[in-house]
């Protein structure tokens, strides 16, 4: 029986229509507690590194490089950019720039060309800055711009030209730590836009802000602007359904407190047990909000069409729940169970994805189980169900009950050729998704306009450049960090980086030994002790007994990252084996998040696998039959490899939101079975023969999946409008992967069931 489904659960439904004033008074209590659950949820800071954040040696050597070399983490880079190579009187400005930072609370130093002194000091020990107080005019100016970008600090660094003879200016700006943590990082980068607008703007000169307290504070704006965008379009995207849909306030009013409620609960359950939003968990409220959609319109559209054939609303409700109410409770526990998978990732942020999803989405099932019986018994009137016939079905008035029908009549007639056709479309489409490579880019966990400000300026290099490698070098306490023997170990370090032909420039005290004519430790020590204290912190952090060496890759793939920083592991060994006391290690959110990447999205894809076979187990103990896992296969594999060919013949590779969007949309596929299964498995328990349980299943239980289809597709759908590209990936699969979930349940698991029966009968008549 379709009841045993549900384990008992759905008679909870019983209880509320039974009980309907308390039902509303336990929704309004726990409402009122998620309301408090609300209060305490936690935004994190947004930090880049989120993705890839875990317990593993890779990430605590990042974290330990950031502890020692906190100044790389707090720098606000701003680019000044002329039209053409700066003159005098705009060099003049850039000099008031770097002058008017230093003096902010929040600034811990200033580096740009200002910060930089000529290699030679006079008599009485003081090297001149390379930019003097007073600049001079015409030749004699060319002259000295020519001497400061032929500066080793300066060349490509802090000055570089660009190919149209335009030239940019690079100024690092040090934040203290407090200034850049959460609560402080918005007033402190509007003092910093506030002195380069005030310099700025009516120079001539263009500008933009980079750096990681820029990039976090973009993540995190976005990430408030998309949480905001879902929730209020998907809220009118399923509300506009059950109006065209419904066509009868009370029933809309039905419709729509379900997944207002859900969306609260689950708000509320996070703040409660803990779960920090993301930029990730941004997808998990209009998925809730859908899903919820979905099973009120499925409970509803059964307690009116029940009410249509001359049900009571008593009646009416109580079967409804009956039938209806078992589905909707094994739909939310396979999707939970889907998103659990997210468990295996080393990865927190997917962690709390898969934990808050679950969570939210098992919430679906008791705010339906609440809501829509107990609603339904306080408002509806036996009106609401046999009003006129276009009122009370818009799927007839626009034909789709008909076309239901139709589609109810032909799969029959074609039940070989339609299986075959889907056996082998999932095959071809399977042989691409397997073809699908890992793909990463650290750029692209950032906003749009975020990453088009970092492509427009990745020719600058230096710090403008989007993916810093460090190579730390660990030496013995009592060794000086100017010895001999280190300077030649960082030379050979710098050297290494210096080799690879996509790797942007270096910073390293070989910059500074290899300026000064004398070489001498004692030369580069006292040169080394002169530099300002945030230009030494990048270099060597004496308590830590660390040197650090910096380069800079452009955006590359997780794959192309891989195989360069494997290329510089190779050349790094031999100065490993030559100096076995040292430690020298490469580091740096880019090297962390290549090397976890791949490894990370395939431990996701075989999670997905895993979820998939216990999915298929738990179908096969619910309806208590080894056939309907086996026929099931096929129409929840085919959405899934379907979206993977698409995204293969797009050129597209499987990345985090990839794979997660295959993991809810594989949950959400799941669902259409589901109705389906239990539709016809009722019709069969009430004394229809096959070919009858198979057409009512089809024109009864087509037309809702259909229109909750949509409600799925559009109200997951506004996440491709999202301004983070992974929300929009997500999008965008789990709405083709709804669409062809829609096509391989109504046409392609009829067929099955209809050719495995054949077969059965078959083989019965030989026997």
């Amino acid at each position: 029986m379709v009841h045993r489904l549900g384990w008992g659960l759905h008679r909870l439904g019983h209880v509320s229509a039974g009980a309907p004033w308390i039902a509303l008074a336990l929704i309004v209590g726990l409402s009122a507690l998620a309301v408090f659950g609300i209060s305490r949820i936690d935004t994190p800071s947004h930090s880049l590194n989120a993705l890839f954040q875990s317990d593993t040696p890779d990430y605590r050597r990042y974290e330990a490089m950031r502890e020692a070399f906190q100044l790389n983490e707090r720098d606000v880079l701003i680019v000044v950019s002329a039209l053409q190579a700066f003159s005098p009187d705009e060099l003049d400005v850039a000099r008031d720039l770097h002058l008017d930072l230093q003096l902010l609370p929040e600034t811990d130093g200033v580096l740009s060309v200002f910060s930089v002194r000529e290699n030679d000091a006079d008599g009485d020990g003081y090297a001149p800055p390379i930019v003097p107080d007073f600049l001079p005019e015409g030749e004699a100016f060319d002259a000295l711009m020519a001497n400061i970008a032929a500066h080793p600090f300066v060349a490509g660094k802090l000055i570089s030209d660009g190919p149209a003879g335009d030239q940019t200016l690079s100024v690092v700006v040090s934040m203290t730590a407090e200034a850049v943590n959460k609560e402080n990082l918005v007033p402190t980068l509007e003092a910093v836009i506030e002195v380069a607008e005030t310099l700025l703007d009516d120079s001539g000169l263009d500008y933009q802000l980079f750096g990681v307290p820029v990039m976090q504070l973009e993540v995190r704006l976005a990430s408030r602007s998309d949480r905001l965008t879902f929730n209020i379009s998907g809220f009118l995207v399923g509300l506009l359904m059950c109006l065209v849909f419904f066509r009868n306030i009370k029933l809309v009013l039905i419709s729509t407190l379900c997944p207002a409620i859900s969306v609260l609960w689950s708000f509320g359950a996070f703040g409660l047990v803990g779960i920090p939003l993301s930029f990730f968990l941004n997808a998990v409220p209009p998925l809730v909000m859908v899903i919820s959609y979905a099973d009120a319109m499925h409970l509803t559209y059964g307690i009116r069409r029940r009410m249509r054939d001359g049900d009571t609303l008593p009646d009416a409700v109580r079967r409804t729940v009956e039938t209806v109410g078992p589905a909707c409770l094994l739909t939310t526990m396979t999707t939970s169970l889907a998103l659990t998978s997210l468990l295996i990732s080393d990865s927190e942020i997917i962690r709390d994805f898969g934990i808050g999803g679950a969570v939210g989405v098992m919430m679906v099932f008791f705010v339906s189980m609440l809501v829509v019986p107990s609603l339904s018994m306080l408002v509806l009137k036996a009106s609401d169900g046999r009003s006129g016939a276009r009122r009370a079905s818009w799927a007839t008035d626009v034909g789709l009950d008909g076309a239901c029908a139709r589609l109810a009549r032909w799969v029959p007639r074609y039940p070989w050729a339609l299986a075959a056709a889907g056996v082998t479309a999932a095959l071809v489409f399977a042989a691409a998704h397997l073809s699908l490579e890992p793909r990463f880019r650290l750029s692209e966990q950032v906003p749009d306009r975020m990453r088009d400000r970092i492509a427009a300026v990745e020719a600058v290099g230096g710090f403008a450049a989007s993916s810093p490698v460090y190579a730390i070098i660990g030496y013995p306490e009592k060794e000086s960090p100017t010895s001999a023997r280190l300077r030649d170990v960082v030379g050979d370090v710098h050297d290494v980086l210096s080799g690879r032909e996509a790797m942007g420039n270096i910073w390293s005290l070989a910059l500074i030994e290899r300026q000064l004519t004398e070489r001498s430790e004692e030369t580069l020590s006292a040169t080394f002790e002169a530099l300002p204290e945030n230009l030494r912190g990048r270099f060597v952090n004496e308590d830590a007994r660390l040197l650090l060496v910096t380069g800079h890759f452009p955006d590359l793939d997780a794959t192309e990252m891989r195989a360069a920083i494997g290329e510089i592991e190779a050349d790094l060994a031999p100065l490993r084996e030559a100096n076995p006391d040292l430690s020298i290690e490469l580091t740096g959110a880019s090297v962390v998040s290549a090397l976890h990447a791949t490894r990370m999205i395939e431990e996701l894809n075989r999670g997905l696998m895993l979820a998939i076979v216990v999915v298929m187990v738990l179908l096969g103990l619910a309806f208590r039959s080894l056939a309907v896992p086996l026929l099931a296969v096929l129409p929840n594999l085919f959405p899934i490899v379907a979206s993977g060919a698409l995204l293969y013949v797009t050129g597209f590779g499987i990345d985090y939101a990839g794979i997660i969007a295959l993991t809810v949309a594989f949950g959400l596929a799941v669902d259409d079975t589901i109705h389906f299964v239990a539709r016809y498995r009722l019709r069969l328990t009430e004394g229809g023969n096959l070919l009858d349980a198979v057409t009512t299943a089809i024109s009864r239980v087509g037309p809702v999946m259909v229109i909750t289809t949509i409600v799925l597709m559009c109200g997951v759908g506004v996440t491709i409008f999202g301004q983070m590209p992974q929300t929009r990936v997500f999008g965008a699969i789990v709405i083709v992967t709804l669409l062809a979930a829609l096509v391989a349940d109504l046409i392609f698991l009829p067929a099955l069931i209809l050719a495995a029966r054949r077969v059965r009968n078959v083989l019965k008549s030989r026997q």
